[in-house]
């Protein structure tokens, strides 16, 4: 193989081809969706428990009366007032309309107990715990990769000190052959006669 300079486009070619190797090696445990979904699921059956009837009556009040907001108020027995929200399908907040004259935050819906707060703090915490450990995974092994690519200056030096490394080159690095011979021939002759410069 020809030895030819690791320059910052190729390095980050490589650190993304190594990122794509990784991923589906090891697929990401649980997407922002599914741990959003997951605790919006609790939210819900609080939020229908005091809130089903309540939004039939809102909508048909004077938007000057009613309030929108992404988040419903609870109060925790024993405890402060936390605010949840629901997601839809996509993981966008649902919006949800309040009469509570500007100041509905300070006004909870209602109160649930400490287990059902504890049960919806909890909801994805294992889900969570697993992705962030994934994206810990993933970040040391870039750096890594970054560190022993920062350690050469050319594709020789690279096979040298890891040669299995070599297999995330792009093809014009692997073989510069490839990024060379294989481009059309270029010519003067009519660029030089479109701008009138005599040969």
């Amino acid at each position: 193989m020809k030895s030819i300079r690791l320059n910052i486009s190729i390095r980050d070619d490589m650190i993304s081809k190594i990122r794509d190797a990784f991923t589906e090696k090891n697929p990401r445990p649980f997407t922002e969706l599914q741990i959003k979904l997951k605790e919006s699921a609790i939210a819900v059956k609080i939020y229908n428990r005091f809130m089903g009837k309540y939004q039939e009556q809102v909508k048909g009040l004077p938007t000057g009366l009613v309030n929108i907001s992404d988040s419903f108020a609870v109060a925790v027995a024993q405890g402060g007032i936390v605010r949840m929200k629901i997601y839809d399908e996509k993981g966008d907040p649902v919006k949800q309309a309040y009469l509570r004259n500007g100041s509905y935050n300070q006004f909870p819906i209602g109160q649930i107990s400490r287990v059902q707060w504890k049960e919806w703090r909890n909801a994805g915490k294992a889900e969570s715990k697993a992705n962030d450990e994934w994206e810990s995974k993933l970040d040391q092994l870039l750096d890594e990769a970054r560190q022993i690519l920062d350690s050469v200056t050319t594709t020789k030096q690279l096979k040298e000190v890891w040669p299995e490394g070599c297999s995330y080159l792009p093809p014009y690095a692997a073989d510069p052959s490839v990024g060379i011979a294989n481009f059309p021939a270029l010519t003067t002759s009519r660029l030089n006669e479109a701008l009138g410069i005599s040969e």
